[in-house]
């Protein structure tokens, strides 16, 4: 009894693997902002419950930080240095991974947030 409930857990937990989505890739956009929309590129790595990769909005690649998955949910910070020395700005992005988009909302702390989609490569 006690080694069939291990082998269908076992079943279980491998068929809710295999159904999320492999956030890992590169993955480009066209993201709204208060001066219109910039084409971005997302290099996404995904290794256990980790996210890791950058940003390249044109001015060259920054990196994310706090990055994390959670079934399809991915969520990942990209930091801006503050003015004349202040704290750092953070923009917020979050995803709903599919196999070839990513629905994302991005949150800068003003205003509303912005939602876009995200195409594989």
């Amino acid at each position: 009894m006690k080694t069939t409930l291990l082998a269908t857990l076992a079943l279980v937990t491998t068929a809710f693997v295999a159904l999320a989505a492999d956030a890992t890739g590169t993955w480009k956009a066209d993201v709204p902002g208060r001066n219109g929309t910039t084409s971005t590129t997302f290099v996404l790595k995904v290794e256990g419950g980790a996210v890791t990769g950058s940003i390249d909005a044109g001015r060259g690649p920054a990196d994310i930080k706090e990055g994390k998955v959670d079934g399809d949910t991915i969520t990942f910070v990209q930091e801006f240095p503050g003015r004349d020395g202040g704290p750092a700005r953070k923009i917020t992005y979050t995803g709903k991974v599919s196999d070839d988009h990513i629905d994302f909302t991005r949150d800068t702390g003003r205003g509303t947030p912005a939602m876009f989609t995200a195409k594989k490569q």
